[in-house]
């Protein structure tokens, strides 16, 4: 909610090491999506959702080959 409205910036939490809650979330996304979708409304974590993002998007501007693999279930050492 405070990076959403300006009050802190998404270098500062990434030094503040935040920048593992990309992976966090696309662990969780889909538990949090039927949640939303069974319990809780559209509402339920969106700024979570929006701080993954961010930082992702962050994560990407200082690395271009930053990627967040796409099954976390499990190690692949070829990801």
């Amino acid at each position: 909610m405070m990076l959403r409205k300006g009050l802190v910036d998404v270098e500062d939490l990434y030094m503040l090491g935040l920048g593992a809650i990309s992976l966090f979330w696309e662990k969780y996304k889909p538990i949090v999506e039927e949640t939303r979708r069974r319990y809780a409304g559209k509402e339920y974590l969106k700024d979570l959702e929006y701080l993954a993002a961010e930082i992702t998007r962050y994560q990407q501007s200082i690395d271009p080959s930053y990627r967040i693999p796409k099954k976390l279930d499990k190690f692949d050492p070829d990801l």
